[in-house]
């Protein structure tokens, strides 16, 4: 091998070395070193990267030197022009805000990241992009953009392995979150699929078998979440994760909580898996592990049980000093509390909570700090001694008001942070319309000035057929507006004719007719002219908003009974007759004098256009959750081209054939299709020749 590759393959182990060492304990003046060293600022990039990729980025690391670094690399990739380093860098540095638990700010890093892949129509680098924007939205509890983020990254990577097992994980669990737990199972049992079939067996396909386990448990079926966990059993033990296994083994015995027998067993199984685990290795887990050991003991009433496992989920030797563990020992120590509390034990659940709090207030977890200060309160109230009982008081309340104050302005600080994302996406979104606008009217212009020479030579020939276009135009204008003077003096003659036979009826009533008939006759009279007026004045309305309801409860019973009353002398002119059996009480929530009208505007119509002597039928029936009311009568049939065109304003047809030259305007059933459809319902009419005709409309009941 020839000296020179000798060198290069040796300088490439030493920097990559260097580089492992340095990220480890955040020397990043090292790197800074070995960068100067590199002949191109590409390769400066690419060594940047190595140091701060996404997939090698763990929580606890000094993230404002991490931050400097990798914002160095992307001013140094921008300068080079080299796209595909910058959107690698400005992706860690989202992951940076990411597990520094800024997830606005990581939003917005990964949507420059997104931007920079799509430019260089990098499928790979904008899938993660994705996934990592979906990250965020979830922990932000914006399920359902997180699931829109997820389904992208799955369809942009459909083809990796395990990536694609991690992201139906995530998806299947959104779904949960958002209670479609059917599509939950969907995801997660394709993923089991795809992982049978590219015969992967690993800590994802563990995962998605133990969500399956777990959604079948919440759904109460037993059978197969036993199966699933089983399964999940197996494979825990092929990679050799006996906490999983050990987890997994007491999850499946909680299937049968009247087992108590199997759930010991099950425990005790667990138990000799927590004994082989490596402590240094399995810290975290196994302490959270002893915590569920205990507590289930506890729950079988076995005390002794449960109190040698709250040790052993707190012993030293289970937990070692790191920011993370010191969470999980505060937590444990606290469980510890309740459990020593509820058997009275008080000075063991004092010496717990002791801990807790000192771990609590070393380490700045304020909330668990007030948690203890909650249960020692009480314990020294119980001991009687309520002189240190109200000193812990007052220190609670200082740090509840400490911790009320810091939540406002996290809360405040993650709004402005929102706000600012939103700004800068619009910003860049308005950017990139204004290029596209600039774009668009340079294409314009030029073809403008090429068109001009074109029209010019065209536009005289063109003018004289445009003449004879615009004379058509202007005819055809002419004929449809002498059409609509027409139409209008036809409705504003039927409008008055309506309103003449009311007050004809009103006018000529002498003191022969019975005192009570006429003032029958005057009101129903006065009804019909009001209903016209309030169709006209309800339609005209409704062009500019929508019907306002004000609903209250009534039995359609009673409704049409009384409607029924209020038709009586028209009814008996006529010498028509009703045929109407009530209905069980059916109770509707509705407008009832929209409605009322409605059942109105239906029943003159089918006294109007009725022959003498006929009966009119009124029907009500309930189907599921709405109820179906019709009015029908025998005359003349509606064509069925003008079925849907009556309910339109002023739509009507003339069926004066066989009905005494009885018209109408069209609109009481334009109100009629207004008032129902602003109460969620339907309306429609059944006609045919030879048949009756029957108007009817649904209401939600």
């Amino acid at each position: 091998m020839p000296k020179f590759w000798i060198c290069t393959v040796w300088f490439c182990l030493i920097a990559r070395t260097t580089v492992f060492i340095a990220v480890a304990n955040d020397d990043f003046d090292s790197l800074r070193r070995v960068m100067t060293t590199l002949a191109t600022d590409t390769a400066k990039v690419n060594f940047c990267y190595k140091a701060v990729q996404p997939e090698i980025l763990r929580p606890q690391k000094d993230y404002d030197a991490l931050l400097a670094f990798a914002k160095e690399g992307v001013e140094l990739a921008k300068s080079a022009r080299y796209t595909k380093g910058e959107a690698e860098l400005t992706r860690a540095i989202g992951v940076c805000y990411f597990y520094s638990s800024d997830y606005t700010t990581a939003n917005l890093w990964f949507h420059n990241a997104l931007d920079l892949c799509k430019n260089i129509n990098d499928i790979d680098g904008a899938a993660k992009n994705y996934y990592n924007i979906g990250q965020c939205f979830f922990i932000l509890s914006k399920y359902h953009d997180a699931l829109d983020n997820f389904l992208i990254a799955l369809s942009l990577k459909k083809e990796a392995k395990g990536y694609v097992l991690d992201v139906y994980g995530v998806i299947a669990i959104t779904y949960n979150e958002l209670k479609e737990f059917s599509k939950a199972e969907e995801y997660n049992l394709e993923a089991l699929d795809i992982a049978q079939k590219q015969g992967v067996i690993n800590e994802s396909v563990m995962s998605l078998i133990r969500n399956t386990a777990i959604n079948y448990g919440n759904w109460h079926d037993t059978v197969k979440a036993t199966f699933y966990y089983d399964r999940a059993i197996e494979i825990a033990r092929q990679v050799g994760d006996k906490v999983t296994e050990a987890t997994s083994i007491i999850d499946r015995a909680d299937m049968n909580p009247e087992d108590k027998q199997q759930r010991i067993q099950s425990l005790v199984k667990a138990s000799q898996l927590c004994a082989e685990c490596t402590q240094t290795h399995h810290a975290f887990p196994l302490a959270k592990l002893y915590k569920i050991i205990a507590t289930h003991y506890d729950d079988l009433n076995m005390p002794d049980s449960s109190e040698f496992y709250i040790k052993k989920s707190i012993a030293p030797s289970s937990l070692s000093l790191q920011s993370n563990n010191k969470i999980i020992l505060t937590d444990n120590c606290l469980n510890a509390v309740n459990l020593y509390f509820k058997h009275k034990k008080y000075s063991k659940a004092h010496e717990m909570c002791e801990l807790a709090l000192s771990v609590a207030t070393d380490n700045g977890f304020e909330n668990m700090q007030a948690d203890a200060l909650k249960w020692l309160r009480r314990i020294y109230a119980i001991e009687g001694n309520y002189r240190k009982a109200n000193e812990i008081t007052e220190k609670y309340d200082i740090l509840k008001d400490s911790i009320d104050i810091k939540t406002t302005r996290e809360k405040i600080s993650q709004i402005k942070q929102q706000f600012e994302f939103e700004q800068h996406r619009q910003t860049k979104l308005q950017s990139q319309e204004n290029a596209l606008i600039r774009e668009h009217q340079r294409n314009i212009w030029l073809m403008i000035v090429i068109a001009l020479a074109v029209i010019t030579v065209v536009i005289i020939a063109l003018s004289r057929k445009r003449l004879k276009k615009a004379n058509a135009i202007i005819s055809s204008q002419n004929a449809q507006l002498t059409d609509l003077v027409k139409f209008k003096q036809d409705v504003t003659g039927m409008i008055v004719h309506d309103l003449k036979n009311p007050l004809n009826v009103i006018i000529n009533l002498t003191r022969s007719v019975p005192e009570g008939k006429r003032l029958l006759l005057v009101h129903e009279s006065a009804q019909r002219m009001l209903n016209l007026v309030l169709n006209i004045l309800d339609i005209n309305k409704y062009e500019d908003k929508k019907l306002e309801i004000h609903r209250r409860d009534i039995y359609l019973n009673e409704l049409i009974a009384e409607v029924m009353a209020g038709m009586k002398l028209s009814m008996d002119s006529k010498q028509l007759q009703f045929s109407w059996e009530p209905q069980d009480k059916i109770m509707l929530s509705i407008d009832c004098d929209l409605v009322r009208r409605v059942l109105d505007n239906l029943i003159v119509n089918a006294i109007k256009f009725s022959p003498p002597a006929e009966t009119i039928g009124i029907e009500a029936e309930k189907i599921d959750s709405e109820v179906r009311i019709s009015v029908s009568n025998i005359g003349s049939s509606i064509p069925p081209d003008m079925q849907e065109a009556i309910f339109a304003p002023y739509g009507r047809i003339n069926r004066e054939e066989n009905n005494g030259g009885a018209k109408s305007t069209g609109l009481g059933l334009t109100f009629c299709k207004m008032a129902v459809e602003a109460h969620g319902g339907k309306i429609g009419v059944v006609s045919g020749e030879g048949k009756p005709t029957c108007f009817w409309f649904s209401l939600p009941v």
